[in-house]
């Protein structure tokens, strides 16, 4: 059986790199031309995964320096952090699914050229992923 130690430290460093992604991606959003195309992914992928390397580099020397009960307070914070951000995608994803709902008949008529497919991290600021068609 693991020590409470090492699952600890590992927990640690799984969810400071999971917020390190989307903290990545967040800012990356900022960065992303408005008419990239299908580049525009690449890209915020690119800063998302630049965010968890650092959040990764970051954990693992934190989780080393902490002792054991600073990184378990730690790890309540952190993990509510990453509760709170998850919360926040699934009900992201729920907004997107009500608008595009995969009944057969709907994926079996053509995407309409005019209207960008998009991921609205928030309402008043979508993030274009390019054009289909």
């Amino acid at each position: 059986m693991p020590k409470p130690k090492i699952v600890t430290c590992i927990l640690f460093v799984l969810l400071v790199a999971f917020l390190g992604l989307f903290l990545g991606a967040l800012i990356g959003k900022f960065f992303v031309p408005a008419h990239s195309g299908l580049a525009g992914p690449a890209i915020l992928l690119g800063y998302g995964v630049i965010g968890l390397l650092l959040a990764l580099v970051t954990g693992i020397l934190l989780s080393r320096k902490l002792t054991n009960m600073q990184r378990l307070r730690t790890l309540l914070g952190v993990g509510c952090a990453a509760l709170v951000t998850m919360g926040f995608l699934v009900y992201r994803l729920i907004i997107i699914r009500q608008h595009r709902p995969d009944d057969p008949a709907f994926l079996s008529k053509p995407m309409p050229t005019k209207e960008p497919l998009q991921l609205c991290l928030f309402p008043a600021q979508p993030l274009y992923f390019g054009i289909i068609g």
